[in-house]
């Protein structure tokens, strides 16, 4: 009798490899908070705004914001905040199918309600999970427009509990496997480099619960759904009709 010899490779659908999928979820970790950064004068919403190194940090509250506004002094400031999140348990193969933040809003504010009245999520480069530095104030994304990376938030349409944030590709691609991954959040006015109306005491700002609340019933959390191949084991020798089917170096022969 002839042998019937054809590569494994064509028979992938029925006998290869195959995925499962699960979902995985992480909070906020200590060194979540904000930096500020001030000045005052003609120049002062340049100067706070250009900023390499913040005046004064917070990751010790148990909520902080992202905001641009106006002292009653007139100062200028804004407060970007910074979110790390420990996503190294994900498995090494993962591939990652599709990922939210959530967030529970503790204040809005919208007093300059113009086409920059929103907040973005971008890519920090904190490097650390534990602590925050005002030497971090510009590792918050790019100075000038940073990268999105989900849809940009209009603060009217935040709501007073949980909020969903689902992130874009671009997002997904910052869900680090085997290290960290840290988001921050920016007020829009600070996104686009745009002044903010000069009128004392007013603000944009979204104000959130952090790590440092009571519990985990308002803290930031993360959530991962992906997908890891996993190949089934089959036996050496495999009975069908009338015959014997062998798996030998690759190679599928049915005699």
């Amino acid at each position: 009798m002839k042998k019937l010899i054809i590569p494994i490779l064509i028979l992938g659908l029925t006998l290869g490899g195959y995925a499962y999928a699960d979902i995985a979820t992480f909070y906020s970790e200590a060194g979540d908070g904000n930096i500020r950064s001030t000045e005052d004068g003609a120049e002062g919403w340049n100067v706070a705004h250009d900023a390499i190194t913040g005046d004064a940090t917070d990751y010790a509250s148990e909520s902080d914001n992202a905001s641009s506004g106006t002292y009653s002094d007139g100062d200028y400031y804004i407060f970007r905040l910074f979110l790390p999140f420990d996503t190294s348990a994900l498995p090494d193969n993962a591939t990652v199918a599709s990922s939210t933040l959530y967030f529970y809003s503790a204040s809005v504010y919208s007093d300059d309600p113009d086409e920059n009245d929103f907040v973005r999520l971008v890519q920090t480069t904190q490097n650390t999970t534990s602590t925050l530095f005002n030497a971090l104030f510009d590792n918050c994304g790019s100075v000038n427009n940073p990268v999105a990376g989900a849809t940009d938030l209009d603060l009217d349409n935040t709501t007073s509990g949980y909020n969903a944030w689902r992130l874009n590709e671009t997002g997904l691609s910052w869900i680090s496997l085997n290290s960290p991954t840290y988001l921050g959040i920016r007020e829009g006015h600070d996104v686009v480099d745009d002044p903010f109306y000069n009128s004392t005491s007013d603000l944009n700002s979204l104000s959130i619960y952090l790590s440092e609340y009571a519990d985990t019933s308002r803290d930031p959390y993360l959530t991962v759904e992906y997908t890891v191949p996993e190949t089934p084991s089959l036996s050496p020798e495999l009975k069908i009709k009338n015959g014997t089917l062998n798996i030998k170096n690759g190679t599928l022969i049915i005699k």
